[in-house]
This record gives structure tokens, sequence and C-alpha cells, in this order.
């Protein structure tokens, strides 16, 4: 064989192609110990005939079988053995292939006789004794041979196998080669699933069709990124490559945010700074500005009033507004609300009329009113019934409680102005018939005095009590400032300082009942006119519909009664007139009937006189005696006796005594005469 392209080859002679006949000729088999050397050919013997190997000429052998030796040429000139059987001379006989050759035994005929070069180890197969292993399969090749008859030997190639191509070789290995770009194998780009490099967008390049694995994957445009080596390259992809123009055209920039060749589409156009407006895969329509940005200062200029920033229209400058915190409402351009509004009817918040769980007022089917709808006035809302009754910061009672509410028994009254003094709250104003203060008179204004009863310089503040009473309560040093005299604020003509003056005045209530000292019922609270003042013990006399109450009598026993029943005893006014004092009385239990005035009696029980269930009554005097009580304490019952009416003696307690009459004690008659 020749060797291209490499060093000289390695050439053999099988003897045996040029003798075979020879031996054949002779029922002899022709056999070539090495093919590598010439003149060492030789005639094998055919079994069963036997006999010694000859080099370069036919052996002698000899044929037992009395069959094969009258036919045996039948096998041996195909080169083959012929086998008599038993008996050997029944005319039949077997004609079998000689290894290396294969194939089933033919009776009394030829055998069909076949020899693989490529599957069988033989001189002059792919696989020969100084060769371990197929010459083919060593070299991941596919060993062919195209003429398997045991007469024609030393024809087998390698061959490529399958997508590989390349020169056929016989009896030596092929030089077999690839495009691992095109084909499908363990190395090549497609391995059976696709190609790698296809699959992943790019291109594959093949360097050398016999080099296995030395194909890369390209990137292709407008993709870019080095090649890799068996495996899809890394590449990226900047869309704004083809796109710029689409931004640049508006005064926008192209950015692509992902370069990754699977991540297609998501190009974008951005606006100039301080614009954070991005439109992907077209230019901006407008360029955006928030101006509430956080990285703006905008922003700080309303959250250091506590209020919001919000931009109404984000592609207009200089638009931005401080808006009032909900629940408060109010804007302003460029800066801060001065005065937000806060309408605690219809906002809902902690100071409002709705908290969150239901409207105050509008759940009780009331109205609600805010006079003051501005947040520096929280908590001042009412609740107005359809009466007009009304309640602050609180469902009003639409009930007309006419001894409560201002109506029938309960008069009002307004002090105005209030004032914030440095701290204090104070105030002056008029009052209607409660005569409030010092200095002051029904239905005209208070005079200074009002304002420091005192005289001392100090501002007071009105503070009221339960019993709608007005309590004066001075300033003390835990006020902020010093607090001034009335003289000294501003609608005085003085020069003091009033930190604030507060919205609307101070609702004053006294009742016709209580400034009487009496109190009001109201009978009926759906009807008007049902009120009625009574008078309240000690006082007691006639009620007054819709006025005071006569209260004409007083009974000082509601003040003086402990004094005579801590003692057990009773308490009785001798005079109920409110013009008669000090004429109570102690009166002792019965049966004692002794009493004592505007103190405790003491009380006496004389068993013999009175009528009691421990008393003598007529046990004695019933018998001619008579009783004595020696313990008229109260407290010692029981104890009496009857004693005998003289010149009778004896006594008995608690009962009839057994009188004795000694008529010698009294008589003389024996004495006289000197007798006993």
């Amino acid at each position: 064989d020749q060797s291209v392209g490499g060093p000289v080859a390695t050439c053999t002679v099988d003897e045996c192609r040029e003798h075979t006949d020879t031996c054949a000729a002779v029922g002899q088999q022709c056999y070539d110990p090495d093919v590598l050397n010439a003149g060492n050919w030789q005639c094998v013997c055919v079994f069963p005939a036997e006999g010694e190997n000859s080099t370069m000429t036919p052996a002698t052998c000899i044929d037992r079988g009395e069959d094969c030796r009258l036919n045996g040429h039948v096998c041996h000139q195909v080169g083959q053995g012929c086998d008599s059987g038993v008996p050997s001379d029944d005319g039949t006989y077997a004609c079998f292939c000689i290894a290396p050759s294969s194939g089933g035994n033919g009776t009394s005929a030829a055998a069909n006789c076949t020899l693989d070069e490529c599957a069988t180890q033989c001189a002059t197969c792919a696989q020969n004794a100084t060769q371990a292993t197929n010459v083919c399969a060593a070299g991941n090749q596919v060993c062919h041979d195209p003429n398997t008859s045991p007469f024609v030997t030393a024809d087998w190639v390698c061959r490529c196998p399958a997508p590989y191509t390349g020169e056929k070789r016989a009896a030596l290995v092929a030089v077999c080669e690839v495009n691992e770009c095109t084909e499908e194998c363990p190395h090549c780009a497609d391995t059976g699933a696709g190609s790698i490099c296809t699959l992943a967008g790019q291109g594959c390049k093949e360097y050398s069709l016999a080099v296995a694995g030395d194909w890369v994957c390209q990137c292709t445009p407008p993709q870019f990124g080095a090649a890799q080596r068996a495996a899809p390259a890394n590449c990226t992809l900047d869309e704004c490559i083809e796109n710029e123009a689409v931004c640049t055209t508006v005064s926008q920039a192209c950015f692509d945010p992902d370069q990754n060749v699977t991540a297609t589409g998501d190009w974008e156009c951005r606006c100039a700074a301080p614009s954070r407006t991005v439109r992907v895969a077209a230019a901006a329509v407008a360029c955006v500005v928030e101006e509430c940005r956080a990285d703006l200062p905008h922003a700080a200029v309303c959250v250091a009033a506590s209020q919001d920033c919000y931009d109404p229209d984000n592609t207009t400058r200089n638009d931005w507004q401080c808006r009032c915190s909900s629940p408060m409402t109010g804007r302003a351009t460029q800066g801060p609300v001065a005065d937000c509004t806060l309408d605690e009817c219809t906002a809902v918040c902690s100071s409002c009329a709705d908290t969150g769980a239901g409207h105050a007022c509008t759940d009780a089917g009331q109205a609600c009113e805010d006079p003051s709808p501005v947040a520096s006035s929280p908590g001042d809302w009412l609740c107005v019934c359809a009466n007009g009754l009304t309640a602050k910061a609180a469902a009003a009672n639409c009930a007309l409680n006419e001894c409560a509410q201002l109506s029938g028994a309960v008069k009002s009254c307004e002090h105005v102005p209030r004032y914030t003094v440095d701290g204090c709250q104070c105030e002056c104003g008029w009052s209607v018939g409660m005569g409030s203060g010092p200095g002051s008179s029904p239905g005209s204004p208070c005079t200074e005095g009002c304002c420091d009863p005192e005289g001392t310089g100090q501002a007071v503040c009105m503070v009221l009590d339960n019993a709608y009473n007005t309590n004066n309560a001075k300033c003390t040093a835990g006020d902020v400032g010093v607090c001034r005299r009335w003289s000294d604020l501003p609608s005085d003509g003085g020069v003091g300082t009033v930190t604030a003056e507060l919205p609307g005045g101070l609702i004053v209530q006294a009742s016709v009942c209580s400034d009487n000292g009496q109190s009001c019922t109201d009978g009926d609270f759906d009807t008007e006119g049902t009120w009625v003042c009574s008078c309240i013990l000690p006082q007691m006399g006639t009620d007054g519909a819709e006025q005071p109450a006569t209260c004409d009598e007083y009974d000082e026993c509601h003040v003086n009664g402990t004094v005579c029943t801590v003692a057990g005893q009773e308490c009785k006014d001798t005079n109920l007139d409110s013009q008669s004092l000090n004429d109570w009385v102690c009166i002792c239990p019965l049966p004692s009937t002794d009493l004592e005035v505007t103190a405790v009696a003491t009380c006496e029980v004389d068993e013999c006189v009175l009528t009691c269930a421990t008393c003598a009554g007529a046990t004695c005097s019933s018998v001619g005696q008579t009783c004595e009580d020696a313990n008229k304490a109260a407290t010692s019952l029981a104890d009496w006796k009857c004693v005998c009416v003289a010149p009778q003696v004896g006594s008995w307690p608690g009962g009839a005594a057994n009188c004795t009459l000694d008529e010698c004690k009294d008589n003389a008659v024996c004495s006289d005469a000197g007798q006993t």
C-alpha cells in the first residue's frame, strides 16, 4: 500500500494468492505463515487426510476414509476437508470448512465456507497473532471485508465511520476527517439535539477536519464577543447600536440595560437629568420631572411644615405644591400652606366626629357643625338635634331635660372675650342674674375687680364647678410668664402681651331652681313647661311649677336628728315654721314619755304607774297592796314589787305579797298592864 503524505508504507505479500492452485490441485490448502517474508508458503493436508506441511510443494497426505478416498477431491478442490463418517465406506461423506474459514458442513458436496477477515483472527486478518486487537477497531474505525471467500484473502480495508470521510486503506488505518460544524457526532457541535452554536443564535467555525474538538461558536453581528471552543460564545447585544438614532433625534440618550442576547426589545430612550423619564424601545413622549422627589429640595420645604409635597403635572416645571396632610385640606404652590382647614364634621381623624368607627352625629340622626374649621381648633364640633339642643364633641341628648339644658329652668350668659395671657387663660364678661364675682351686677358688664377679685394685681381664670358656681383659680408659678392684670390687656389700652385670643366665648349656665337652693325635676322630656322646683330638706313646702318652690317650713330634725337617734330616741320639730328655730326635741321611746329640747332626754320607766308589758298594772292595788319600783331606769325593767299596807308587813317582787299582821306590835293593852 501507498502512504500518502507520510512515511514509507509497510508492505506485505501473501504468497498463497499466487500458489493456492498448486495446493488445491491435490486437495490441500495453501498457508503463508509470514506475510512479511517470501519463500515460506506451505501446502497443508485437509482433514481427515493427515501429513506434515510441505514448504513450497504439495504435502504428502494420507486419507484413511474410504468414502473420502474416492470422493475427497470434491472437498479438496475447494480447499475443504473431507469426513467419511461411520461407516467410512457407505458412500456418504461431508465436506467441512478449514479454519480460519467457517460455515456449515456440506453432505456429499462442498460446504458453503466463508472467511471474514474483519471478524476472524488469522495471518491475513485485521487481527492476527501479532496484532492483539482489530486494527480498525483500535483506531475507532470500521473494518470491511469486500469478499469473504476463503480463497480471497488480505482484501479487508479500514473505513471511516459516519459521518467521517477519508481514504480507505487495505490492512492499515485510513485517515478520517469530519466537519464538526455540519455533521452530527459525539464531539461535533451537534451531538444529536441540534447544533450548540445554532441554538445559541451563533455561527460555527471548523479549523481542521482531521482534528477533533477544534470547532468554535462565533458571535454574529450585531452581537459581539470572543469565540468559544466547543461551547457557545459569551456574546452581548447592545441594541442601541441599531436604535440609537431613535433617541438622539429628540435629544434623548439610548441605553440598553441588559445586553444579554436573549434580552431584546428592552433598550430605552432616557430624558436628560433631572428628569428620570424612560420609555422602552421608543422615544419618550414627554420628559417628566417629579419635583417632589426626595433628592430635590421641594419636598423638604413641605415636610418642615408637616405637609405633603405634590406635583400636579410632572411635565411642567415649578408647579409643585404643599398640601395639608389628611384629614386636613388646603394647598399652596411653591411653599407651605399658611393655615390648613380641618372640618371635623366631614373629615375622619382622632378629634373628628368620625374617628373611623362611625360618625358620632349622623349615626345618632343629628346634624354636625364645626364652628371653627381650622386645624388649630380641634374638638370643637357640635352635634345638633332637630330641636336645637347641642352637645360638644359628642352625640347630643335630644331629650328636652329642662332641668339640665338651656331651656326653661336653665338660663345662660356668655363670657367674652377670652384670652390666653402668657400661658394663663383669663376672661372677663357679664352675667345674668348670677352675681358671679366681685364688682359684677346682674345684666351689667364686670368691672376690673371681676378679673382681679382680690385686688392683688394678678389675673385669674374663671372656673366653673359642677354646680354651675364660679370659682376663681389664680395663675400659679408653673404657668408660662407672669399673669397680668386685666387693665394691662390691649382691650383696656394697656401694653401687656396677649398670647392668643381664643374664638367664641364660654357659656355659663345658671338654674332657676339651684340658684334658690332647690332641686329641679322635669316630668316629661318631650313636653316643654313640665319642670318644677322642689324644696331640698330640711326645707319643706309646696313645689313650684316653672318657678321656685315655696319653702316656708324647716324641719330641724333633718339636721339634728342624729343627736336623738344615736341615743335611741325620736327627734321632733315642734314648730316647722321656717322662722322658728331651736324648737326640736328628743323624745324617749315608750313606755317612757320624757323629752328634752335640743338635747338627748333622760328617759325613766316607773313600772308601777305606767302601762307596759313588764308593768305591775292592778296586780298590787287589787289586793289592797301598794306597788314600788326601786329603779326607774329605762334599762331596768320587771323589777317592781307589791308591798303590804301597815300594820300588815311583807312584800313580793313581780306579784302580790303574802301579808302578815302582828296585833301585839302596836297594841299596848298588855304592856300597860305589865304583861306581854
